[in-house]
């Protein structure tokens, strides 16, 4: 569905769209004999597991978007754009973005923004960010290539939008 996204908010840019990507929402630990799940900082779980990767969401656009919208040049400036927002099983999705500079994590600036896309499935926002859709946060990982390649563009650097760690369990 990302791919057409572009054009569905360039029809009807009032509307909001909220994806739901089926996921389980236990982790099925007893059903492998390892299962990876990823979290953010604030992971307090009760299944036995292994740190195994830590990454940091940086925020992402495509060239097109950014030459159409602008760039952002402030956290604040973000409440001027089209976002692309995650939402984690079992939260309330929060209307707004914590962002804070890698080396201060204690001086965190709050944005309201008004997602145009809520999922809860990062690869389709970066699907969605890839086509012009928005800017999305995504684990600076998965976002690499793209940004090697200039098929995105990192936004607000330095800033990040949390820390994320993947556990083996």
């Amino acid at each position: 569905i990302a791919p057409v996204l572009r054009e569905f908010r360039e029809r009807h840019p009032e509307i909001r769209i909220d994806l739901d990507v089926w996921s389980p929402h236990e982790p099925p630990v007893e059903d492998y004999d390892l299962t990876l799940m990823s979290a953010d900082d604030r992971y307090d779980g009760n299944v036995i597991a292994r740190k195994v990767l830590e990454s940091q969401a940086v925020l992402v656009a495509s060239p097109d978007y950014l030459r159409r919208r602008g760039v952002p040049e402030a956290p604040p400036d973000l409440t001027n754009h089209d976002c692309l927002r995650l939402k984690v099983l079992g939260s309330r999705p929060s209307r707004g973005w914590r962002l804070w500079r890698a080396p201060e994590p204690d001086k965190v600036v709050e944005v309201d923004v008004q997602a145009v896309v809520w999922a809860n499935h990062t690869s389709t926002l970066l699907e969605a960010a890839l086509s012009g859709v928005g800017i999305t946060s995504a684990p600076i990982d998965l976002a690499a290539p793209y940004l090697t390649r200039g098929e995105l563009v990192r936004v607000l650097a330095p800033w990040i939008a949390g820390r994320l760690t993947m556990y083996a369990a």
